[in-house]
């Protein structure tokens, strides 16, 4: 009987190392760090299934590892259907309440509770 790995190979959703066979996501990306350092804005875009997300979400927990920035990410794929403004702002209100709340971080939880 062959033995059994704990780690899979992730056809669908992002990718977690400690889960799933990766490449490392942010060596992909070398100059994300420095585009916000120097507060500039940076899109992503790729084909689907190419780790995207994956890249995203591994720059947030990297930002706020290093205690520099605190970095949330969130997605709005909810959203496309919402054709109002204030239906969409109220949305995101509560989407970035929520996500701040689940927070690792304390200072994110400490501005939460003084400001809302």
């Amino acid at each position: 009987m062959a033995p059994t790995s704990s780690k899979i190979f992730n056809v669908a959703g992002h990718c977690l190392p400690s889960k799933h066979y990766m490449l490392p996501a942010l060596p992909r990306l070398p100059d994300i760090q420095g585009l916000i350092d120097r507060e500039q804005y940076f899109v992503l875009h790729a084909p689907r299934q190419s780790g995207k997300t994956t890249v995203i979400r591994q720059t947030v927990n990297s930002l706020n590892e290093n205690g520099s920035y605190h970095a949330l990410y969130c997605s709005l794929e909810t959203f496309r259907d919402i054709s109002r403004s204030d239906e969409a702002m109220s949305n995101l209100v509560g989407v970035l309440h929520k996500v701040v709340r689940n927070s690792k971080s304390e200072s994110l939880k400490k501005l939460l509770k003084t400001n809302f």
